[in-house]
């Protein structure tokens, strides 16, 4: 006798009915349209976050203009690029060694770390206030409002070991600008020919008069890139002097090939990333042919913030003489909007 299992469907007829399902090919066919689909969404939405990422990093770089405004509407000028004691030129880097940033941590919101901060210590190791052993409680702190978001492929904290591990310091992605050439240019008190001052420099007391070329025409800050964690890559470690840490230049365009010149002992074969954007190659013993360019991780360009306190995208195809035109408080170059 055959049976039929009590677990068949059956019609109102008494006839088994087929159940409907997905054949092998049809599922496949369903599983390839997903991907697709997928595929095709997919670069949008990463062109959203980037999006969403650029906005925030531009939204970063205006509060770190304006804090510049406030700080010159108390001070009356803008805070020193970075302070030396030593005028001699080409002389090693000499204490304090402070530089423009930790001046504007009251007004982008580190308050709290500025009042430990204690610019009456002697000097720690490299002849630097910042490395005597109480101030690094205040270096390591992390600065979130410097960090560009697009960036992301350094750490939020430089571990330095290239010092027999002097500290650790807060990175960010942001840089003054020091002038049109590299750091041996601007040098107190006679510069070299062709240098054009720029809102920031050794020593320097720039006020808002200064600034003759016009507010509204002249950059103050630069996206900068922070450094891998690989070989001891400190760029945008913004407690340091040395340049492509916390000072760019407009020796070339925005994300130039052409490499940074670091420090005698800050660029390796691992901290040299050309296809990562971060080329570099070391320069003299006494640093004076120290530049570095602003680089971005956005896409044909970098943001810079104004003496006026605004914001704007410039392309890496800007014109280098209207670049280093942007850069200089008083060269007197006509230049119209801002490219």
């Amino acid at each position: 006798m055959n049976h039929q299992s009590d677990f068949t469907p059956r019609s109102r007829g008494g006839q088994a009915r087929r159940l409907n399902a997905f054949t092998l090919v049809e599922l496949l066919v369903v599983i390839t349209i997903i991907g697709v689909l997928i595929a095709l969404l997919l670069p949008a939405v990463q062109a959203a976050r980037e999006a969403a990422r650029r906005v925030q990093c531009a939204n970063n770089l205006k509060q770190l203009s304006l804090a510049l405004l406030n700080y010159e509407e108390r001070v009356h000028c803008f805070p020193p690029g970075a302070l030396n004691r030593n005028q001699i030129p080409f002389a090693p880097f000499s204490y304090p060694r402070t530089t423009w940033a930790i001046h504007l941590y009251p007004y982008m919101e580190q308050e709290n770390a500025y009042a430990l901060f204690n610019f009456q210590l002697p000097a720690g190791p490299g002849d630097a206030v910042w490395t005597n052993l109480p101030n690094l409680k205040v270096t390591s702190i992390p600065t979130p409002m410097w960090l560009c978001p697009s960036d992301g492929m350094g750490g939020k904290i430089f571990h330095d070991v290239l010092s027999g591990g002097l500290g650790d310091f807060a990175r960010g992605n942001y840089a003054g600008f020091f002038g049109n050439l590299d750091y041996g240019s601007g040098w107190p008190p006679t510069p070299a020919p062709g240098h054009k001052p720029a809102v920031f420099g050794l020593n320097s007391v720039v006020r808002i008069a200064d600034v003759v070329d016009g507010t509204s025409h002249t950059m103050a800050f630069g996206e900068m890139l922070t450094g891998l964690d690989l070989g001891n890559d400190a760029r945008g470690c913004h407690w340091s002097d040395h340049t492509g840490f916390s000072k760019i230049y407009t020796k070339y365009p925005p994300n130039t090939p052409s490499p940074d010149v670091l420090h005698l002992g800050w660029c390796s074969s691992a901290t040299n990333q050309p296809s990562m954007n971060l080329p570099c190659v070391s320069g003299a013993t006494d640093g004076r042919t120290d530049t570095a360019a602003a680089r971005s991780r956005h896409v044909g360009g970098v943001h810079v913030g104004l003496c006026d306190g605004s914001v704007h995208f410039v392309g890496d195809s800007i014109a280098l003489n209207v670049w280093q035109a942007l850069g200089s408080i008083a060269g007197g170059e006509t230049i119209g909007a801002i490219p």
